[in-house]
């Protein structure tokens, strides 16, 4: 009989344990909903910043092509190596005078319905230093 009331008690912890472990996983799933929207945010945000410093390491590459071009040309960069579905990077050249160069770089990147878009406007100079 002894042994008999050994196997009753642990079955009652056991089916006790049940729904403290489910709530248990409730909680854990709430935390791992908003922990994979934060991730997605910071995936866009760090790809966004990819594709500006691609465009101003582009920039500063060809920083004589620009220069004998004319306001208003448009370059759109090759980004196949991110990986990305929905992006895109120009660089646009703005104003060009006889000291510096004022460049356009902008980064669109959509990974659902809402495309994030990102501007950033460099002067170069001559010697070549971005301002």
């Amino acid at each position: 009989m002894q042994h008999s009331r050994d196997k009753g008690f642990i079955l009652f912890i056991a089916v006790a344990m049940i729904p403290v472990i489910g709530i248990a996983m409730l909680l854990l799933a709430s935390d791992t909903k908003t922990m994979v929207a934060e991730t997605a945010i910071a995936r866009e945000q760090a790809n966004e910043r990819n594709l500006t410093a691609s465009a101003v390491a582009w920039v500063k590459a060809n920083q004589h092509e620009l220069v004998g071009r004319q306001e208003g040309f448009t370059k759109e960069l090759d980004i196949t190596a991110f990986n990305l579905k929905h992006a895109r990077c120009t660089v646009t050249l703005v104003k060009l005078t006889k000291d510096e160069a004022h460049i356009m770089i902008e980064a669109v990147h959509s990974q659902d319905e809402r495309p994030r878009r990102r501007s950033l406007k460099l002067a170069i100079t001559q010697e070549g230093k971005a301002e």
